[in-house]
């Protein structure tokens, strides 16, 4: 009897484990068909701060980069894609203490492994006790809850935190404008504004500056915490600093224009997001409505189910629905979103 009881739920567990390896699958291969855009902001970054007026720089820059191409044709941008996608899963550990950066965390990354390693193992404990499992259905679903659950906080750390920035950017534009105008340095203005605006864009700004008075070139200052913020408005930003120290010009009036196109950006976005707000809403009613009915039956009658948990059918069912609800919400999800 318990061997008849224990295989249904091993069943379910392994049809679970498997609706979510065939979600992060998807995943996967949806990005290795898009182009990394941090890639691309990268690239032009480096040709703006590598371009040379004189024609012997052009010679040698243009040597170089023909011989980096013959050196690179031997790996495809495929295979480039799937390991920058790997280590998004999986990452070093200079790229886990980036994530945490930029998420706004004082924690180093033995820290972060530790606490995932303490997690695992307080879930395994738990679940060994509470589920009548196998060891390894136990571990997997450990390991799987255990590592995923703190790479999701990050995430929305991260988020969270780039939203914030995002909003306080403009109005900070606008306080740089005006203390250019008064006659103060880029690099002081950057002090000064940085000391008056709230974390954690104030934060990064007072990073700039005394990096900038401990020597570091301003614009190599401005590229590391982009890097770090991860926002492409402040990518516009380093962009019109360091165009505005090749070409010259009117750094006010350079701001001023950058800080009425960020304040456009976000007027377009909140009306994407209000036009998109019916399909989202139908989005999560029809992405919630199996689990409800399934719940509610359940409450029900019990038995009405039985079948499903019972039988080899059954289960094959349950796990074809599964996969079909997560293919279906991660389609949904990624039509709803704009990149703007």
């Amino acid at each position: 009897m318990g061997d008849g009881m224990n295989a249904p739920v091993l069943i379910a567990a392994i049809g679970s484990l498997g609706t979510l390896g065939v979600f992060i699958l998807l995943a996967f291969v949806w990005q290795l068909l898009s182009l990394p855009e941090r890639r691309r902001r990268q690239r032009r970054l480096a040709m703006i701060g590598g371009v040379e007026q004189s024609d012997e720089a052009q010679s040698d820059m243009s040597h170089s980069t023909a011989q980096g191409g013959i050196k690179r044709q031997g790996r495809s941008a495929l295979i480039e894609r799937a390991e920058s996608l790997l280590f998004e899963f999986v990452p070093r550990v200079s790229q886990l203490s980036r994530k945490l950066e930029k998420a706004g965390l004082t924690m180093s990354a033995p820290a972060y492994f530790s606490l995932v390693l303490t997690l695992i193992t307080i879930l395994y404990l738990v679940l060994w006790q509470l589920l009548p499992l196998p060891i390894v259905s136990v571990l997997l679903l450990s390991i799987s809850v255990g590592y995923g659950l703190p790479h999701l906080v990050v995430a929305q750390l991260s988020a969270r935190r780039q939203k914030m920035i995002l909003a306080q950017l403009p109005d900070v534009l606008d306080m740089l404008v005006r203390s250019i105008r008064a006659g103060l340095p880029l690099t002081q203005s950057l002090l000064e504004v940085g000391r008056q605006v709230d974390d954690p864009l104030g934060l990064e700004l007072r990073s700039i500056a005394r990096q900038a008075k401990l020597g570091v070139p301003l614009e190599e200052a401005l590229v590391a915490v982009a890097d770090k913020v991860d926002i492409q408005e402040f990518h516009f930003l380093v962009t019109s600093l360091a165009l505005q120290q090749k070409t010259g010009g009117s750094l006010s009036e350079t701001l001023g224009n950058l800080s009425d196109l960020l304040r456009q950006r976000h007027q377009v976005r909140k009306k994407v997001k209000a036009l998109s707000s019916e399909a989202r809403s139908s989005a999560y009613l029809i992405g919630a409505l199996p689990v409800v009915l399934l719940g509610g039956l359940t409450l029900l009658n019990p038995e009405y189910l039985r079948p499903l948990l019972d039988t080899e059918v059954g289960n094959l069912l349950l796990v074809l629905g599964g996969v079909g609800i997560l293919s279906g919400a991660f389609v949904m999800w990624r039509m709803m979103r704009f990149d703007i």
